[in-house]
């Protein structure tokens, strides 16, 4: 009894060490010609779609 509880204990501690494989798909689905997602604190840009293409505002008011 004490021997199978120490297997299933070395069990659980081996396969926690296996890394786990994680993929994204290719990214979001956006029905706009152009959009830009950009982090505030960073500057960093996460996402863009045509961000260099010139387009006329959708709105002004």
């Amino acid at each position: 009894m004490k021997k199978s509880i120490i297997v299933i204990i070395l069990v659980s501690i081996l396969l926690n060490l296996l890394p786990v494989k994680a993929y994204a798909d290719g990214g979001p689905e956006i029905s706009s010609e152009a959009a830009i997602l950009m982090n505030m604190n960073t500057g960093d840009i996460l996402y863009q779609k045509n961000a260099d293409e010139k387009l006329s505002p959708a709105s002004t008011t």
